[in-house]
């Protein structure tokens, strides 16, 4: 857009331009007297006359934007007969729009004024400085964001948390049940004997290995579309793994397995020895995903009564322990990887 400014002597010229082409007076004070910016704009969307608050308000000319706009005008003339819905067309103000300059910003509304012919006149545009509430909406949004922090999220881990994960488990319910998908895994993890680590180096070191396990789990599912880790309350943790494999899935959380236990030497002043259970379970579509998770969590259960440290995974008939190899048998499970 080219600059618009104009001097004292082009404004006289203006005005005189004006009177001779039988712009009412009447228009131009009328104009000068409006408590917003206001401008004249030509058919070709060229200015013919702005107020001062308009002139010190904008630096561009605004033509571009306004014969966008003019030409849908334009264009609802071409199927406009009578005068009278000429007339109707000009009382239908142009749906405000919002343009920003300057860091302020504006709503912009459009009024046209038609000839007998059908021809357009001239625009009258005026403009609502809403800049102000286009702070308060930001900040509005970014308080929303503080508060869904807040609601959805773990202050500890920075991890979603049990209500962020319902959340997203019936979102996914609906979303595959339009889909009609057929694979997605749910994971429930529990770091072992945590009680301990509280019991014997208090509950700020448990916090601490709280955030570095949430970051390690975290990281596990970094490459995996979609997938989710979530704090479930204490040392217990959530996964939804959609378009998941339950063999990809087992080894994601094997995965979990060895990093959490190499965890243990980066406290070196601790005698620690971390490690977490795992039980997966996959959707198979005759059930609801609290089902699954319900099954995920029988599968953690025998995990944990096991050796630990370990991943079982419940198919829908058996719990069994996960190896790389191959699935074993439910009775294998408990057993040490």
């Amino acid at each position: 857009m080219r600059s618009f400014t104009l001097k004292k002597s082009s404004e006289t010229m203006l005005k005189k331009d004006l009177i001779k082409s039988d712009l009412p007076t009447e228009q131009l004070a009328v104009l000068e007297a409006l408590p917003m910016p206001a401008a004249l704009f030509s058919a070709t969307a060229e200015l013919i006359c702005a107020n001062q608050i308009f002139k010190h308000r904008f630096q561009s000319d605004l033509q571009d934007i306004v014969l966008n706009h003019v030409s849908v005008m334009q264009q609802k003339t071409k199927a406009t007969s009578s005068e009278f819905d000429l007339r109707c067309l000009e009382n239908d103000s142009i749906e405000p729009f919002m343009y920003s300059e300057n860091e302020r910003h504006y709503w912009f509304t459009l009024k046209p004024k038609f000839q007998q012919s059908g021809d357009l006149e001239h625009v009258l545009l005026c403009c609502a400085d809403i800049t102000n509430l286009k702070q308060f909406e930001l900040s509005l949004l970014k308080h929303n964001q503080q508060l869904e922090q807040q609601v959805y999220f773990d202050y500890l881990t920075g991890i979603k948390n049990r209500r962020g994960f319902d959340l997203d488990l019936s979102q996914w319910q609906k979303s595959f049940a339009v889909e009609q998908a057929d694979e997605i895994c749910l994971m429930m993890l529990d770091l072992d004997n945590f009680k301990q680590i509280n019991d014997i180096y208090g509950h700020a070191f448990g916090d601490e290995v709280l955030r570095k396990s949430a970051q390690l789990l975290r990281m596990q599912i970094s490459q995996h579309a979609d997938a989710q880790i979530y704090r479930m309350g204490g040392e217990e943790f959530a996964m939804i793994l959609p378009r998941t494999a339950i063999s990809t899935a087992c080894s994601i959380a094997q995965q979990c397995c060895e990093q959490i236990y190499t965890s243990s030497m980066s406290y070196t002043d601790k005698a620690l020895q971390l490690s977490i259970s795992c039980g997966v379970a996959l959707w198979d579509g005759t059930e609801s995903f609290f089902e699954t998770l319900a099954r995920a969590d029988q599968a953690l259960y025998q995990a944990k009564k096991g050796s630990k440290n370990c991943t079982c995974f419940n198919d829908g008939q058996n719990v069994a322990l996960f190896e790389e190899t191959t699935f074993k048998k439910p009775s294998d499970c408990g057993k040490n990887t």
